[in-house]
């Protein structure tokens, strides 16, 4: 092993960031002779110390040399120590200097350049947001979501709670993942929503393909191409068929139904009012083939309420906190 090589393997060790040919390599050199680990704790002992040193607090020689070794007296006069231990730590004090360097920089690049996270809440209407690297997120009233001020060279991580629609800016070197509570979901030159509830979820892709993978199950992702749909429950991916057209309504303000099935219709009008909207039971039967069409931007629910009665001749009623499509 080449000088000062062993310094820099201690330095990747300490600051968690060693691969594992690195720890390998460090191991090797631990076994190759019996001071080596006496000197692996010492550099740790300057390691922890040097937190306060970065911190700008005083530096207490006698309480350092204490941690190095105890038996050492609380002495200004290192020099008066014995013989055999200034020859075993001779080399030690020699390297504590580099890697003192070693640690102000790694103190500097995973302290002063990781501050806190960006936490962004849309406590109001649709919030649109621009990240760091220019991609466009929209996310729904009660959605949240959590980004860096600026992503590092090797990928784009942000944390989202509730619902949002992505438009990651292209990268072809640093993948755009979006965590929530039960998946990851990882864009592969895409737009697409995603629905985080806690107890489950939705994955929705309008372009390009995204790879989602179950934080219980990393052993099995799935592929989802424009237009198809999946769910997650119980930390289980499953594809569910093509999602509607109206997914991202709260984001348009339009819904837009073409022969749609008057189920299909409730559904998608509960998701965008974010009321609860039903079928009558004695109407449920022949839901799926009362076909509906018409189109409405940015319209209150009593208009499209209105207008849907005249295309189809139904009324709604309401029970409780539902509203029922219910014939004459």
């Amino acid at each position: 092993m080449e000088d000062n090589e062993h310094i820099r393997l201690i330095a990747k060790h300490l600051s968690r960031s060693a691969s594992p040919d690195e720890e390998a390599a460090l191991r090797q050199w631990l076994d190759a002779d019996p001071d080596h680990p006496i000197e692996l704790e010492a550099m740790k002992k300057l390691w922890e110390t040097s937190g306060i040193i970065f911190n700008g607090r005083r530096f207490d020689e006698k309480a350092a040399w204490k941690k190095i070794d105890p038996r050492q007296k609380a002495s200004p006069d290192i020099y008066a120590s014995p013989a055999t231990f200034r020859r075993r730590w001779t080399k030690t004090l020699a390297a504590a200097s580099v890697l003192l360097v070693i640690g102000a920089g790694w103190w500097y690049y995973h302290g002063s350049r990781n501050p806190p996270l960006q936490h962004v809440l849309a406590d109001g209407d649709v919030r649109q947001l621009t990240l760091p690297d220019g991609s466009m997120v929209w996310l729904r009233k009660g959605a949240e979501l959590q980004y860096p001020p600026t992503f590092d060279s090797r990928s784009r991580e942000v944390e989202l709670s509730g619902e949002a629609f992505f438009a990651p800016a292209p990268d072809v070197f640093r993948p755009f993942r979006i965590h929530t509570s039960h998946v990851t979901i990882e864009d592969i030159g895409t737009s697409f929503l995603v629905k985080d509830r806690g107890t489950d979820g939705e994955v929705v892709v309008a372009t390009g393909k995204v790879k989602l993978t179950a934080n219980e199950d990393l052993s099995h992702p799935l592929i989802l191409s424009p237009g198809q749909k999946a769910t997650i429950t119980k930390n289980k991916l499953s594809f569910s068929g093509m999602g509607t057209p109206n997914f991202i309504s709260w984001k348009t303000g339009l819904l837009d139904f073409r022969q749609a099935p008057l189920d299909q219709v409730a559904r998608d009008i509960n998701d965008h009012f974010k009321v609860s909207v039903s079928i009558a039971p004695d109407l449920r039967s022949e839901a799926g083939n009362i076909k509906v069409t018409a189109r409405f931007d940015h319209q209150p629910l009593e208009q499209v309420l209105e207008e849907l009665r005249l295309a189809t001749g139904l009324q709604t009623t309401q029970e409780k906190d539902t509203l029922f499509f219910v014939r004459k």
